[in-house]
């Protein structure tokens, strides 16, 4: 397992965030005027990033990416750029919400609030 991530992952990475604050600042534009609009941002860890938004006053968990291949016990089989909802600050939720590799880039499952539940 490694925990170091290539460089193609981390542009891919970034512009999957970018893309990410896209469609945050779109939805806030359009719905909230008044209201300023949150920013992303990547906290990283050993297995996991948290994406992290930041209104100004205060911060939450928005959604994890896993940064490698791993297998956990919580989890199960874990593939580099999965993408997880929150479970809570520190933990993503069981099951992937796609992959930011996949056809659509993963964001087939993103709104404004970060990945979707599941059906």
């Amino acid at each position: 397992m490694s925990t170091t991530s290539s460089p193609e992952f981390d542009s891919a990475l970034d512009a999957w965030l970018a893309r990410c604050q896209k469609v945050v600042a779109d939805h806030y534009t359009s719905n909230y005027p008044i209201l300023s609009i949150p920013t992303l941002s990547i906290e990283r860890g050993s297995k996991f990033a948290r994406i992290v938004t930041d209104n100004g006053t205060q911060r939450s968990s928005w959604a994890f990416i896993a940064l490698c291949d791993s297998e956990t016990k919580g989890l199960g089989v874990v593939k580099q750029g999965d993408i997880h909802r929150c479970a809570s600050w520190k933990i993503p939720s069981k099951h992937s919400r796609g992959n930011i590799s996949d056809d659509s880039m993963g964001m087939a499952s993103i709104s404004s609030y970060g990945p979707a539940y599941l059906r």
